[in-house]
């Protein structure tokens, strides 16, 4: 049962790696805001941007 349960979190951190892996290979790794907010806005915008992307290809 135990393994089981370590094999479906796997799964989904693999899938999350994926998704930050191409975010970051369409927009870049670095941020170019100072601030700390400002730079989760910029985050916050990329995924946004992948997002409706996503959405306008299906």
């Amino acid at each position: 049962m135990f393994d089981n349960l370590e094999r479906k979190k796997y799964g989904q951190r693999n899938l999350v790696e994926c998704a930050f892996s191409i975010i970051k290979r369409k927009y870049g790794d670095t941020l170019r805001s100072r601030r700390y907010y400002n730079q989760l806005k910029e985050i916050k915008t990329r995924i946004i941007l992948h997002n409706m992307l996503l959405e306008k290809c299906e």
